[in-house]
């Protein structure tokens, strides 16, 4: 198994950009084009190493692994990029992904945690045509996962207060790099806007139909009832709305498991660099992807 950088692409994240070598994006290939291709996207203040565990379930079972960096993302001095990040900058990324996915496999899945699932329903449904695989949802944050969600959503959406949150957490805090190598210390507040940005666009698209309802991709859901980050009842929607109840599956991590939001895709405990644990891994990680593998196998 052989990862490769994208040097054409991301030649401007040279190594004195990059935090280390495992936040940057990888491509997982096998020697000839595969039947399947997924593109795997990590979540906000996240960077790819996240998705590297799913990556290699996936590449272990035939598939060609595509793992991009979302911009302001896996840097060591990200806070002008941070700060600055738009939407159309994250969706261009995502695009980019599925083309190069399209050239690796005779079908492209896409899928992603929280934000980064957010990113892959947008383009599934935005560019079905593009999608000829099927969707893998992990923590999908489709809602902020709050009794004062939507509040918080439009407070996000309402620019000038965000630089003003920012400011005041540039006070209190020290930067967005912490003793994580992988993942920002922080939510960066314009970053959070972003996905609330993304979260009204997905909206927008279900004025006029039921939500979810032009979904058609195979989906495979995996949710924890301990998330405090994203709302689960927005999954449970998407299951409830999609058109084939054959071709969906939710995989229900129960609450006590006590796995968090973020804790969903790790494989093993996230250690600092003295071998403390920054975050504990989930427990039925390789039972999730033992079913989302054989969902896979199924239904592509």
């Amino acid at each position: 198994m052989a990862y490769q950088t994208w040097d054409d692409h991301y030649k401007r994240l040279v190594s004195d950009k990059i935090r280390n070598q495992g936040c940057a994006p990888q491509i997982i290939q096998h020697e000839e084009v595969a039947d399947n291709a997924i593109v795997l996207i990590h979540g906000l203040t996240d960077s790819s190493y996240f998705m590297k565990p799913i990556g290699q379930e996936f590449y272990r079972n035939g598939f060609n692994v595509v793992i991009p960096l979302l911009p302001g993302h896996g840097l060591k001095d990200p806070e002008k990029k941070m700060n600055s990040v738009n939407l159309a900058e994250w969706q261009n990324e995502v695009n980019f992904a599925v083309d190069c996915a399209k050239k690796l496999g005779k079908r492209v899945s896409i899928g992603g945690l929280s934000t980064g699932g957010a990113l892959s329903v947008w383009k599934a449904s935005v560019n079905p045509d593009d999608i000829t695989g099927g969707l893998f949802l992990f923590s999908a944050a489709l809602d902020i996962g709050s009794r004062f969600g939507d509040v918080t959503e439009k407070l996000l959406r309402f620019s000038p207060l965000v630089s003003v949150v920012d400011t005041v957490q540039d006070r209190v805090q020290i930067g967005l790099v912490g003793d994580n190598p992988y993942r920002y210390a922080r939510m960066d507040t314009n970053g959070a806007a972003r996905l609330s940005d993304l979260i009204k666009e997905i909206e927008d698209r279900y004025r006029n139909k039921p939500k979810y309802s032009d979904i058609n991709q195979p989906v495979f859901i995996a949710h924890s009832e301990a998330d405090k980050a994203a709302d689960i009842a927005e999954l449970e929607l998407l299951f409830k709305n999609h058109p084939r109840k054959d071709n969906i599956q939710f995989f229900r991590i129960t609450k006590k498991d006590n796995v968090s939001h973020a804790s969903v895709i790790l494989a093993d405990n996230l250690l600092s660099s003295t071998g403390g644990i920054l975050e504990r891994k989930n427990p039925v990680f390789g039972e999730m992807m033992r079913q989302a593998v054989e969902f896979a196998k199924k239904n592509l």
